[in-house]
């Protein structure tokens, strides 16, 4: 039995120990002490950009890692596109090859290195893919490892035409039989392909995961009107509204928002050549009827400004009424729907909980009046003319003004200034001009209402001129400043003014700064070469800027001096010693007033104190303690100098208690030459 049990127990050991061997052989490191894992080969391509407009290029490059050899081969031109299959939406797979004429690009200049580049197809030639039939088209391109031709990787690059269209007017409130005219503005649209029309109640829905947009919804008319395209210039179309108001949404839609407003359409307008680049308008459809024009509010306009309101109380009035601004020469400008500055207003929803009018009639209009309308200064009359309404009793389109208030006054206001840039300039480093940007308002358009001053107001030859690379606007004044007027003069904080050309007059400006900083690199500051003598033991210093004054606290001396500031000079102006009436003893501190031109001198007095048996602080008694207000010589309204007394008495109960011993003594003072009050 012992044999029997050895044998069997020798074949099983046979067969575990092959079974170990090829797990071992299976194993990416075997079973051997110390080797590492085998390398995994990866490829990656990126492509930069990665969304084209037609005609860009992209540079592709594919990475291999994991592998000695890093070439790759390049695959052809593949593309990609969303297809929806019961219910799901997901990219077509396989990606499709594409064509060989070029209509989806161009693969060229592949190297095995690792390189290629893709050329998007030329917009000359052919026009994007329909976005109808591709939608949310990519290109797809792959590269192979020739290390592992099992390995590859791939990059995705999305195609736009670039195509932006811009709708005018965006909305417009048509009365029934009327007309009311738009237009598209279309950039980028290189094959001059243009629009295509659509009116529609209806909204984009998706069914059976198959989403229906905008350009495929279908067409109202004629029940909500007719839209119809100019025969010379597809971008431009006439809308007719019908003979009455929709009463429903035609065709019927389901779960369709606008089922309670049916007089409200949309105006599409599709890009040929890519009609991802559509744009959207509304038009309400309202009810032809007279006008009644009650009058204008405000009645006042600022000169210069960017943009201003008025609106009209006239109901009745829409997108296809004209208003017209005459000035009081006569001449008058017009303004209707395609100026983009006419909003027809209507009234308030009827509750809370719905957003549908109660009324299809207008309540009046906003006119919003732009930079070159705030030009002139003035009065301007408003009247309203309509080619199908009679207005206030007058015949169809007979100019008709306001039964209440029905002119505006434009009046001429200061400019203003916020902020400047630069606002620090480094003299003697710039030969050519320093653009010079003022941020601030009501500088009329191009900046034709305000002037830019620096250092000297009113001095046409401190005047900055305006920058003719960078257009100024009623809100920004791009100006430049010459080398002169920046390196002229000392150093030093300066006010750059700005001013009206006309009235208010200039000297009624607004202001911000400008400093001039020393190049000290090139020139570096001097050493004068003699010192400036002072009294004994100077401690404080302060500067009347305006009066060019220095003035220095002599604390050894109990004397205030003070020094005119010349160009690399001072000159002493004399001492001011103590006197009953302005006292000063042991001066510490001093600030000068800049206002009205004085100076006050913290007098830090003396004190003496008494100790106990332990060594602390018993009591201390202070006295000269005050702050002593002198002129600063050469001030045009001089006053008397006084002084005040500082006590230091502390009350009982105070935080400190009553017995801070030693007192607290003055030593430094600081003025605010707004309010005129001091800091000690």
């Amino acid at each position: 039995m012992g044999e029997i049990v050895g044998v069997k127990l020798q074949e099983v050991l046979k067969i575990a120990g092959a079974g170990l061997v090829a797990l071992c052989l299976l194993m990416s490191g075997g079973c051997g002490g110390g080797s590492s894992a085998a390398n995994v080969v990866t490829v990656s391509v990126t492509s930069n950009p990665s969304i084209l407009i037609l005609g860009q290029s992209a540079t592709l490059i594919a990475t291999v890692s994991g592998a000695d050899n890093t070439n790759v081969t390049w695959g052809p031109c593949q593309y990609v596109y969303d297809v929806t299959k019961n219910g799901k939406t997901a990219p077509i797979d396989p990606p499709v090859q594409c064509p060989d004429d070029g209509s989806f690009g161009t693969l060229s200049n592949q190297q095995t290195t690792g390189t290629a580049t893709y050329t998007a197809p030329d917009p000359a030639k052919f026009q994007l893919p329909d976005q109808t039939k591709f939608p949310n088209l990519h290109i797809v391109i792959t590269a192979t490892s020739v290390h592992d031709a099992n390995k590859s990787g791939k990059a995705n690059i999305k195609l736009i035409s670039g195509i932006q269209g811009a709708l005018t007017p965006v909305t417009a409130s048509v009365p029934t039989k009327e007309q009311q005219l738009f237009f598209v503005t279309l950039t980028n649209d290189i094959q001059n392909k243009g629009v295509t029309w659509l009116i529609t109640q209806n909204v984009p829905s998706t069914t059976n995961g198959v989403t229906t947009n905008y350009p495929e919804l279908p067409t109202c008319s004629p029940t909500c009107g007719t839209i119809t395209p100019d025969t010379n210039n597809p971008n431009v179309a006439v809308y007719t509204a019908p003979d009455t108001v929709p009463t429903a949404i035609t065709p019927a839609q389901k779960d369709n928002p606008n089922s309670s407003s049916p007089q409200n359409l949309a105006i599409v307008a599709t890009p040929k050549a890519d009609n991802a680049g559509l744009v959207l308008g509304t038009i309400t459809i309202v009810t032809g009827g007279p006008i009644t024009f009650n009058g204008i509010t405000p009645t006042i306009a600022p000169q210069g400004a960017t943009l201003w309101d008025i609106y009209l109380d006239a109901p009745g009035i829409s997108s296809a009424s004209k208003i017209n601004l005459t000035d009081s020469s006569g001449g008058t400008r017009t303004k209707d729907s395609t100026s983009g500055q006419i909003k027809i207003l209507f009234p308030l929803p009827a509750t809370s909980t719905t957003t549908t009018t109660t009324s299809a009639t207008s309540t009046g209009a906003r006119l919003r009046l732009n930079a070159t309308d705030l030009l002139a200064a003035g009065p301007f009359t408003v009247s309203v003319a309509d080619p199908a309404q009679p207005c206030n009793s007058n015949p169809t389109g007979t100019v008709c003004t306001a039964t209440g208030a029905s002119a505006f006054n434009i009046i001429p206001v200061r400019p203003t200034s916020t902020a400047t840039v630069p606002d620090d300039v480094v003299q003697g480093v710039n030969t050519q001009n320093t653009r010079v940007t003022v941020d601030g308002g009501y500088f009329g358009p191009g900046g034709s209402l305000a002037k830019v001053y620096f250092q000297s107001l009113g001095n046409p030859g401190s005047i900055l001129g305006l920058d003719p690379t960078r257009p100024s606007t009623s809100r920004q004044l791009n100006t430049l400043i010459s080398p002169d007027q920046i390196n002229t003069g000392s150093p030093g904080l300066y006010p750059l003014y700005v001013a009206s050309n006309t009235i208010p007059v200039p000297n009624n400006a607004a202001a911000t700064n400008m400093a001039l900083f020393p190049d000290f690199s090139s020139s570096p500051p001097q050493k004068s070469a003699t010192s400036i003598s002072a009294g004994l033991n100077p401690g404080a210093i302060d500067i009347d800027p305006t009066l060019g004054v220095l003035a220095v606290a002599e604390t050894g001396s109990n004397t205030i001096e003070f020094f005119g500031i010349g160009n690399g000079s001072l000159t002493s102006l004399g001492q001011v010693a103590s006197s009953p009436a302005a006292p000063i003893n042991v001066p510490t501190g001093l600030s000068v007033n800049r206002t009205n031109h004085t100076v006050a001198i913290v007098n830090y007095g003396t004190q003496t104190s008494t100790k106990n048996p332990d060594g602390s602080c018993k009591q201390s008694t202070s006295t000269g303690q005050s702050v002593t207000v002198l002129n600063v010589p050469g001030s045009p309204s001089p006053i008397t100098p006084f002084s005040v007394t500082i006590p230091f008495t502390v009350a009982p109960g105070s935080v400190q208690g009553s017995s801070v011993c030693p007192a607290p003594m003055p030593y430094s003072i600081g003025v605010d030459p707004d309010s005129n009050l001091a800091l000690i």
